[in-house]
């Protein structure tokens, strides 16, 4: 847990004994004008069977992304795991 609680580290991906770390960055619109957009720490957990992120403002690409995944049959069990890191990625 505290390679995604501290700010600024390098895009990475780590290997545990039952999960994945993913450490990388996302383009989110800036808090403090409509016309710019700032890079945010994303990190994700991955499991067999779940994916977790971690970030700390809003990022509209990941929620466009969970919309898509439910409308496309993520409940019927036709979606897995590596598809889903791929979409989030994409």
């Amino acid at each position: 847990m505290e390679d995604v609680a501290r700010r600024n580290q390098r895009p990475k991906v780590d290997g545990y004994d039952d999960y994945l770390l993913l450490v990388f960055y996302a383009i989110a619109p800036s808090p403090e004008t409509d016309e710019a957009v700032d890079l945010v720490q994303l990190g994700m957990f991955i499991g067999p069977r779940y994916v977790v992120t971690v970030h700390d403002r809003p990022i509209p690409a990941l929620d466009e992304t969970c919309g898509r995944w439910l409308r496309t049959g993520a409940n019927t069990g036709q979606h897995k795991v590596g598809m889903l890191v791929y979409t989030i990625l994409d």
